[in-house]
């Protein structure tokens, strides 16, 4: 047979040439799909993940280019694939393209505000060094994918998105990593409903992903992939008690890694986009028990308690004392509740929210800006050679330097 390739005694791989595409139609067993999967180099490897578990009674492949765009344009030309996967149900059709890719190189706390797409987030240092790393976006077909790498110390704070759903999963999380108060390893996920409240604090080396989409695409993301989910499963924020299994984990962290660092790669195929959901909303198809409701510890409870009196009084005096007897504990307890659920003291805690506060009233523009000294003092701070020192150590650099940036800006 001319332009066969043999795998073994059962399977054949048939390459025909047409005028305006080509097509490549397999039939062979599910265990065998991923090692033809490496004879097809225009197909990722990832497409074996979410479909080895079914019995593949055939696979057409057919590739075509999209017209030249008009003259005077400068529109690349798109590789699509158009997929059809006969399966006892039906045929599942899937179009693949390449999907532009938005890339973020993070050097300001406010480039964090995105950490998910227009998600409108609110960042916080967590050490002198400033913010950096990278962030990724991609959206293809209702289904939009963002992926954040951090080398330094953040927290980050708010809701991902006000009317879709959003599972989130850590990639590879370094020790101290923190997610709605928990310490959490990598392979985590999470479900967070529209509108509610996410905290998560980064440690160096981390990286993340988090598929946006609404009920209504994720309804049909599982009929196209055949998975039965859960009634219950995305009806409230929660973490998952199983981390994603090790095969999804290791391939697309390896390949979300490798695109953090590939600064010159400006596409995504959709392939691999729709691979990643899969991997992702499969993930709730596993078992099909609710997600357990979000539970704190006593001391977690406290914290939630402390912190919500501290920021309705950041601008006033806060006593220590006074915040343990509003949560009820010793000061002692609140002490040790703190070091164990965010790694630093109330008293830390308090500063490090009051500076971060000072720093985003000095990088507002007004017509007529306040004082260095007012702002501190707006925000309870009145020893100015004190806060700005500490202002210095968490930002590296003087509470005027931040100043004078502004207004050149401005």
């Amino acid at each position: 047979m001319p332009g066969a390739v043999e795998l073994d005694q059962e399977v054949h791989l048939i390459d025909r040439e047409r005028t305006s595409s080509r097509e490549r139609r397999i039939d062979l067993p599910t265990e065998q799909f991923r090692r033809l999967c490496k004879t097809l180099p225009a197909l990722p490897l990832d497409v074996a993940e979410h479909r080895g578990s079914r019995t593949l009674h055939s696979f057409d492949c057919h590739h075509r280019s999209t017209p030249s765009p008009p003259a005077g344009r400068s529109q690349p030309i798109r590789r699509i694939w158009s997929m059809q996967i006969g399966t006892a149900p039906g045929v599942l059709h899937c179009w693949f393209m390449d999907v532009p890719l938005a890339r973020t190189r993070i050097t300001r706390l406010e480039d964090l505000s995105d950490a998910v797409n227009d998600a409108g987030l609110s960042a916080f240092q967590m050490s002198r060094e400033p913010p950096s790393g990278s962030l990724v976006h991609a959206a293809h077909d209702g289904v939009a994918l963002s992926s954040g790498r951090f080398d330094s110390r953040v927290q980050i704070r708010g809701p991902l998105s006000d009317d879709a759903l959003s599972i989130a999963v850590g990639l590879r999380i370094p020790p101290r990593n923190r997610l709605l108060l928990r310490e959490i390893d990598s392979g985590v996920v999470t479900i967070f409903r529209p509108g509610d409240e996410q905290e998560a604090f980064h440690d160096v080396n981390s990286l993340y992903a988090v598929l946006t989409l609404s009920p209504e695409i994720l309804e049909r993301e599982a009929q196209r992939y055949g998975f039965i989910l859960s009634p219950k499963a995305f009806r409230r924020t929660g973490i998952h008690p199983r981390p994603l299994g090790p095969t999804h984990l290791a391939t697309i962290s390896t390949f979300l890694a490798h695109l953090h660092r590939n600064h010159h790669q400006m596409r995504l195929g959709s392939a691999t986009l729709a691979d990643i959901a899969s991997a992702f909303v499969g993930h709730f198809a596993q078992d099909p028990a609710p997600l357990p409701i979000l539970t704190l510890r006593r001391r977690q409870r406290v914290v939630e308690s402390a912190r919500a009196h501290i920021h309705q009084h950041l601008d006033q005096h806060l006593d220590i004392e006074a915040v343990a007897r509003h949560t009820n504990v010793s000061r002692r307890t609140l002490a040790r509740a703190f070091e164990e659920t965010l790694g630093e003291s109330p008293q830390c805690y308090i500063t490090r929210m009051r500076l971060h506060h000072i720093r985003s009233d000095l990088l507002t523009p007004t017509r007529s800006p306040a004082t260095i000294a007012e702002v501190s003092n707006r925000w309870g701070v009145g020893e100015l050679g004190r806060m700005a020192a500490r202002y210095r150590a968490l930002f590296g650099e003087l509470p005027s330097q931040t100043r004078a940036r502004n207004n050149g800006a401005c």
